[in-house]
């Protein structure tokens, strides 16, 4: 880590939804607003997209990786990588993490 940078931050939760569900919410441009903020994304490695943010303006983003009901990441601004992890656990039950590091 280098010096002044910030450890990542990670949070799993278990989720009373079935996997689609979940990585819908977070893995498309829809769900993400729906929760979080506008934003222009496409779930296509290496596309550039837009985050809204309202009176903090917009924050230009790029999906870095993609693997459909798994796992996707992109890099926020200059600094920033945020990672959406999902795994079923069962028909109705979904671990989510997120990391945010940078």
């Amino acid at each position: 880590m280098e010096q002044g940078a910030l450890p990542d931050m990670e949070h799993s939760v278990v989720l009373d939804y079935p996997v689609q569900a979940v990585w819908g919410a977070v893995a498309s441009a829809e769900g993400l607003a729906g929760w979080f903020m506008p934003n222009s994304m496409v779930l296509e490695p290496m596309r550039e997209f837009t985050l809204h943010a309202g009176p903090f303006g917009d924050s230009p983003c790029r999906v870095s990786e993609v693997a459909d009901l798994s796992h996707w990441s992109f890099k926020w601004d200059d600094d920033w990588m945020v990672i959406f992890r999902v795994q079923s656990l069962g028909s109705n039950r979904t671990r989510l993490t997120l990391t945010h590091g940078g």
